[in-house]
């Protein structure tokens, strides 16, 4: 038996939820780059069925699900909260990434594993943890890039 379905929606209520404790002039200055690595993983989705990186029991629907569960779940709110804790101290912000990255490559991909939300296949946990850390730097450009764009425009 698996407790895929109501661990995604629990995972969904929580991550939405908390940003309710986050100001909204937060929300809306980091999320471009929350957007941008939502793009990013929807990509990596699409590469990931053909490719078998990894896999989700059941059809389309199912894996459709799970992928945008994670993806506009936690993905979103996460990297939202992240910039709003660490944006300007660059170490601090790779740091925490690392560790959240950490968390999400080596011991949630194992509960994650043993309840049935997915299982890595080609994809490696230590791959999946260079490809999340390379995301969050490559996300901290674009917000750098956007905020001085901003200061431009504002002079």
């Amino acid at each position: 038996m698996t407790y895929s379905k109501p661990i995604r929606i629990i995972i969904l209520i929580l991550s939405w939820g908390s940003l309710f404790l986050l100001k909204p002039a937060s929300i809306l200055r980091f999320s471009p780059a929350s957007f941008l690595v939502s793009l990013l993983l929807a990509v990596e989705t699409m590469i990931a069925g053909p490719y078998q990186l990894w896999t989700i029991k059941g059809g389309k629907k199912n894996r459709l699900w799970g992928d945008l569960s994670f993806i506009f779940g936690p993905f979103i709110s996460g990297t939202l909260w992240i910039f709003h804790l660490t944006y300007g101290k660059f170490w601090r912000f790779m740091l925490l990434n690392a560790a959240m990255d950490f968390l999400l490559a080596y011991p949630l991909t194992y509960v994650f594993e043993k309840t049935g939300l997915y299982k890595l296949k080609k994809l490696n946990k230590h791959c999946l943890f260079a490809l999340s850390v390379s995301y969050a730097a490559l996300i901290y450009g674009y917000q750098k890039v956007l905020e001085g764009s901003f200061k431009k425009e504002s002079s």
